[in-house]
């Protein structure tokens, strides 16, 4: 796992939750998936974001993100409640 800025950041974010996983022994447990595929969805949601913010200080937009963004934050938040 390499590389530099927020895609080599995230990367070395998600390698170091995966070996701790397997360390514990939990990587197969229905709460530690749940919590990856929270972290993903936060990644996303933080990566759309930026793409909002970079195309609006360009004048553009991206059409249907805030949808998306409402989508998916009812799917995160439902998530972290049956994680929880």
């Amino acid at each position: 796992m390499g590389g530099g800025g927020a895609l080599g950041a995230t990367r070395r974010g998600a390698g170091m939750l995966i070996a701790l996983a397997k360390a514990k022994g939990v990587n197969t447990d229905r709460g530690a998936t749940g919590l990856a595929r929270l972290y993903t969805l936060g990644e996303l949601g933080r990566f759309n974001g930026l793409r909002v913010k970079a195309l609006r200080e360009q004048g553009g937009d991206i059409p249907g993100m805030p949808n998306v963004a409402k989508l998916s934050m009812s799917q995160i938040v439902r998530l972290s409640r049956d994680s929880g």
